[in-house]
């Protein structure tokens, strides 16, 4: 058992807990949720006695095992099998075959238990130290983002294994699903305190919900309670016979506390204008096939039918021809073979990744979203352009003056101006910053519109996606559900896919040593077998392999100094505009820090000052000792378009060096999927995924141990994002990152420094998720305006006498007065208690309509006291 009480924690001036206090019973398995950056990790730090905390208590019984999963690699046998058994209780040291089954579910195979550990990946080294957590058997687990690194198979076995686990669990993970899965309990760490609950998020967060709309209206009930009081004691001050009442409510004013407003966040919302369609289906194509020239087609014979709820997205390799299928759907490029039927009443919005060169610079931006409907409103025109964050005079902005992005919002704004119901979009994401993806994503969840996409963002993709169809080898294959679902069945596809090639293989192979025998082959009853080896052999000439996986390697480089950038106090302006002041920010050796703001805003300016090739208006960038700097360039402005991948990469030689080891140029480039062929051609040639993968190529041959990174992840393909990721986290160096991928920068970025406009510059631990939630935190609307006082009518009566009952009525209103307020503050103390919804939930509608008769009752006593002190002159 584990009892946490009144644990504090704080950095600096800012608390993370206080008084935090729950406890972890026998065969409790909780799930420890929070928002980024609220202390998570640094409580299991706590447990494991790594990190110390202010004050209050964490008593741990004695002999009590805890097991913790390492994210540090320090592996000491030869082999993984050796390794994972190292976790073995002392008692069953030699039990090899429960060393054997967890690696078996977490992704090892038997052979890869006799290779030594060092030779895997970052991401099943990760994996290795899980298996090794797991093994040991302890009385509490602790768990942090055990799901990292694991693909969906042994997600389903480590489920399985938590869900039988006979002692404590204390797991984090942002996969609430497999949280659901796992967990009996919730253990919630919320405005510095913890909160326990029996069950799963869903019932968590309905009751955190809950709590905050009992809070706010508990806060409104206190500030009109003030205002009574404050009036009360502003009106009868000067009385004597009420000096006594008074009194107490002046001391029950001081008493009363004050409550914070939780403000909601700000929100911008948009949405595209639908076109009604009445039909079964929008689109038909049928036998589909293009190529270049005489060059083996990009793909052929595809069919793909779209229907009127469709929300479909096309993935596959880059350079296999994505772009190219939506430019043929869309009517841009015309088929080698096969045809595109559309229904008549189908309204078409094309968004491509190149046609920012469609847009025409002498017009502003409001005339080309205006000239996308030519029966568009002026004022709609111009809300849209707010929509896209031209807001008031940035309307009026010449195209001519804008960045990439800021035109990708433009055509993204002429989609909404016509109305439409059917989109294509192709890498709707690619310089668009952050928050403008999110709206994206939940403006394209609501329309009413069918949807064909194209993307690389995979928070998207999961978020969207009800189809996938996959573009590979020339071929489209549908699968249904959404991105998780696909990777579970491409799984399956290409396990039977290479068992099929294998079978067919061993055939062919039977074959030629038949044919080889010469002369009984030539007999007319074996001509039949003859043909059909023909067929065989044919048919393996048109195979195309599967793709293989990008190899990517980062070279490595002498090790910098331990600081290796300080900025103080450094501005910089364009114009009258201050792009950003007053930045101080120290990043050290091993720091990956992620950039993120608008497009426009000034994030590569920021990149280019650090580096020391822009000089700031003012202050100073100071840089450590041995800095070598490879940088990546979002505009590719380091490739020669006319020279050859090869040349591009290896300045004309054949060879290169790469970690003290010369290697021909052509086998370095097969790493990154470039053919012999596709290495000799002209680097014009090539798609953007293509251009992007030539750019990492020609910056990992550099040795460098500073990685800046100006917009990796556009228009790479998921397989070489994903690897990308995890060579980076393997990274040994400093990385600065500008990137609009949030997964991207969630699985990289230990650091982000935000542009939140004004100048403002900020810096926040964590990665992407963990900025917005310290930002949404921080955020808040303009103050409400001050509520006017209370004003009380009165009838016009002058003074007179009071009857004998209306003075009997007066001398007993105070006390009247004094029971509802009475009542009233017990209510409100009941609601402000959570556990009255569980003990009482029945309750609660009686007591709310009960607190609005009060209030009624208490005007009217009052406005009544009022109108009979009035008439006796007092």
């Amino acid at each position: 058992m584990l009892a946490i009480e009144n644990v504090t924690k704080s950095y600096g001036p800012r608390v993370l807990y206080e008084g935090l206090s729950f406890k972890l019973n026998a065969k409790e398995r909780a799930g420890l949720v929070a928002r980024n950056g609220h202390g998570k990790t640094t409580l299991l730090r706590m447990i494991m006695g790594e990190e110390s905390h202010d004050g209050g208590t964490i008593t741990i019984p004695k002999n009590y095992r805890l097991g913790y999963v390492r994210q540090q690699i320090a592996f000491t046998r030869p082999t993984v099998l050796a390794e994972a058994m190292t976790g073995l209780p002392p008692t069953e040291a030699d039990h090899h075959w429960k060393a054997e089954k967890i690696l078996a579910g977490l992704g090892f195979s038997a052979a890869d238990g006799q290779r030594p550990p060092g030779e895997f990946s970052g991401g099943y080294q990760v994996r290795l130290n899980l298996a090794k957590a797991l093994l040991a058997e302890p009385d509490l687990l602790l768990l942090d983002e055990p799901t990292n690194y694991l693909d969906i198979t042994a997600i389903r076995w480590i489920i399985r294994f938590l869900q039988s686990w006979p002692h404590e669990l204390l797991l984090i993970t942002h996969d609430r699903g497999f949280m659901d899965q796992v967990v009996t309990h919730i253990v919630g760490l919320h405005r510095g305190r913890a909160r326990k609950l029996k069950g799963d998020t869903a019932k968590y967060y309905e009751q955190i919900a809950r709590d905050e709309e009992v809070y706010e209206k508990t806060r409104m009930n206190d500030e009109r309670r003030r205002r009574e009081v404050e009036l009360f004691i502003s009106r009868f001050r000067a009385k004597a016979r009420l000096a006594n009442m008074v009194q107490s409510r002046i001391k029950t004013l001081e008493k009363m506390e004050k409550r914070d407003k939780l403000r909601p966040l700000q929100s911008l919302e948009f949405s595209f204008r639908s076109q009604p369609f009445r039909g079964r289906r929008m689109l038909t194509a049928r036998g589909l096939t293009f190529g270049y020239g005489d060059a083996r087609p990009l793909f052929q014979g595809l069919n793909l039918a779209v229907e009127p709820e469709d929300r479909i997205a096309v993935v596959g390799p880059n350079g296999h021809g994505k772009t190219t299928l939506l430019k043929v759907l869309a009517g841009v490029l015309p088929p080698s073979a096969g045809e595109v039927q559309f229904n008549p009443q189908v309204r078409m919005g094309f968004f491509e990744q190149t046609n920012v060169a469609t847009l025409l610079d002498e017009r502003t931006v409001e005339e080309e979203i205006q000239s996308a409907d030519p029966r568009l409103e002026r004022q709609v025109a111009r809300n849209i352009c707010g929509a896209m964050m031209f807001e008031g005079d940035d309307a009026l902005k010449r195209v001519a003056v804008l960045s990439g992005g800021e035109k990708s919002r433009v055509l993204l704004g002429k989609l909404l101006a016509t109305p439409l119901n059917l989109l294509l979009l192709d890498e709707p994401t690619n310089h668009l910053d952050l928050v403008t993806i999110q709206w994206l994503e939940e403006t394209l969840l609501k329309t009413d519109s069918a949807l064909v996409l194209v993307t690389h963002d995979r928070a998207v993709l999961q978020a969207l996606a009800t189809r996938i169809v996959e573009l590979d080898r020339g071929h489209l294959y549908a699968f249904p559900g959404d991105y998780h679902a696909f990777l579970a069945r491409k799984e399956a596809a290409l396990a039977a896919e290479e068992g099929q090639a294998a079978r067919q293989d061993r055939e062919l192979a039977r074959e030629e040593a038949w044919i080889r025998q010469g002369v009984k082959a030539r007999r007319r009853r074996n001509q039949g077998r003859v043909r059909a080896l023909e067929r065989l052999r044919d048919e393996r000439r048109q195979r195309r392999e599967a793709l293989g996986d990008v190899r990517l390697r980062l070279q490595a480089a002498e090790q910098s100094g331990k600081l290796v950038l300080v900025a103080e106090g450094v501005s910089h302006r364009w114009g009258d505009r201050w792009v950003f002041q007053d930045l101080s920010t120290v990043i050290s050796r091993g720091d990956r820090v992620g950039i993120v703001g608008p497009n426009g805003a000034g994030k590569t300016t920021l990149l280019q000052i650090l580096l020391g090739r822009l000089t700031p208006e003012r202050g100073k960038v100071r840089h450590g000792t041995r800095l070598q700097v490879a940088y990546f360039d979002q505009l590719r402005a380091q490739l020669d378009e006319e020279r050859s991948v090869a040349d591009n990469v290896a300045e004309g030689n054949d060879r290169i060096v790469f970690n003290g080891r010369t290697r021909h140029v052509m086998g370095y480039l097969s790493d990154f999927l470039f053919t012999v062929e596709r290495a000799r051609q002209p680097v014009k040639a090539l798609s953007g995924g293509e251009k992007n993968r030539l750019l990492l190529a020609r910056l990992f041959a550099r040795p460098a141990n500073l990685l800046v990174l100006d917009e990796p992840t556009n228009d790479l393909d998921l397989e070489t994002l994903e690897l990308l990721e995890e060579r980076l986290y393997d990274y040994d160096g400093t990385i600065l990152v500008v990137s609009h991928d949030r997964v991207f920068l969630d699985q990289v970025a230990t650091g982000i420094l935000a542009f939140e406009g004004d100048g403002r510059v900020n810096e926040y631990v964590g990665g992407y998720s963990d900025w917005r939630r310290q930002r949404r935190a921080a955020e808040a609307p303009p103050p409400a305006p001050a509520p006017k006082p209370l004003r009380l009518k009165t009838p016009p009566l002058g003074p007179r006498k009071l009857t004998f009952k209306e003075q009997k009525e007066l001398e007993a209103l105070p006390g009247t007065i004094e029971r509802l307020e009475a009542e009233q503050a017990n209510i409100f103390a009941a609601l402000g208690d959570p556990g009255i919804y569980k003990r009482l939930g029945a309750t609660v509608p009686g007591l709310k309509a009960r607190l609005g008769e009060i209030e009624t009752e208490l005007a009217a006593a009052y406005a009544r006291w009022e109108e009979l002190e009035g008439r006796a002159g007092g």
